[in-house]
């Protein structure tokens, strides 16, 4: 059976059967081979067999796996090859025997040896490298410099979640706080562009109410004059509304609705958003004499209307065209 049997280390002496087709060497209590060292890490290495081989792959470890004094990320290992890893040297058996279960006599005979010094210098030595930042930390920072659009500062947020969690898991990497960072950030910029987006709808409404109660006054007045005009006309009233201008109606503003961008140019040159309705002489207090032309005065949301008994009406865009049918029957 092969093994690994523990040569230097605080765990020397201590031997491990290679009894799965896949067993993971960390720090880890969920490694199969398990062994307890702050410089290794919890995942450090995987040794595998394949077929009557094995075969040990490093497995982005942050102080690295050597293998007879050479860094290795995949080697095929023989009977007698030293493995070093985080300061623990291990020698790997192709068969198990039974002296390998007791301190390794050459181990015996290098602490009693006058030249241990020397021997013990040719042993390779563990090397401490930096610990490698999280490739996602990274992305996670670099996702906040498009965070001006709130789609990216959600992105370096997700990103950021799972920098951590990789961190986590693998335990020798760094990058935390730029993983934190990136989710803070992203957190702030995304909850600026909520409240922006909340401000400026309760903003646009406010105004459209505005302009909504602005556009009703003017039809209020419009009604006023068609009366002293239907008074002076026998009970009919004008082809163009802008015809009160300027005996019934001095102000032009009156003929605009405040949140018109674009209105028609009626009678007499004078820009006007109101429409006479269908039948303007026919009776009804049901019956439009007047309403707004465009419905993007108010966001195609609806329309102020002036009916037959001077009463104007907010009425649904829906809703207007069978309104405006209503008022066409005599």
């Amino acid at each position: 059976m092969h093994g690994l049997i523990v040569e230097t280390g605080a765990h020397r002496g201590k031997v491990f059967e290679l009894t799965e087709d896949v067993m993971t060497l960390g720090r880890s209590a969920n490694c199969r081979i398990h062994i307890e060292c702050d410089d290794i890490s919890r995942e450090h290495a995987r040794i595998s067999r394949d077929g009557p081989r094995c075969v040990i792959e490093d497995l982005g470890s942050r102080n690295g796996t050597c293998v007879n004094g050479a860094f290795v990320k995949r080697k095929v290992l023989k009977d007698g090859d030293k493995i070093t890893i985080g300061g623990h040297v291990i020698r790997f058996a192709e068969t198990l025997k039974p002296e390998d279960r007791t301190l390794p006599h050459d181990v015996v005979q290098l602490v009693n040896d006058p030249d241990a010094h020397g021997k013990a210098a040719a042993t390779p030595s563990f090397v401490a490298r930096d610990a490698e930042t999280n490739p996602w930390a990274i992305v996670s920072l670099a996702c906040l410099l498009g965070g001006v659009f709130w789609p990216m500062a959600a992105l370096a947020i997700v990103v950021g979640v799972v920098a951590l969690l990789k961190i986590k898991e693998r335990g020798d990497q760094k990058g935390a706080q730029l993983a934190v960072a990136a989710i803070v950030i992203g957190s702030l910029i995304c909850s600026y562009h909520a409240y922006d987006k909340g401000l400026r709808s309760a903003f646009l409404k406010a105004r459209g109410k505005k302009l909504r109660l602005a556009c009703r006054t003017n039809l209020i007045k419009i009604a006023h004059a068609l009366a002293q005009y239907s008074a002076d006309s026998r009970g009919e009233f004008p082809k163009n509304l802008t015809d009160l201008y300027p005996q019934y109606i001095s102000d032009r503003n009156v003929f605009v609705c405040p949140g018109d961008n674009a209105p028609f140019t009626g009678a007499n040159n004078i820009l006007c958003s109101y429409e006479v309705g269908p039948r303007p002489n026919s009776p009804g207090a049901q019956n439009i004499l007047a309403y707004d032309h465009n419905a993007a005065n108010h966001q195609n949301l609806g329309r102020n209307a002036l009916f037959t008994d001077h009463h104007v009406e907010w009425i649904d865009e829906p809703d207007l065209a069978e309104r405006l049918k209503t008022s066409e029957k005599p």
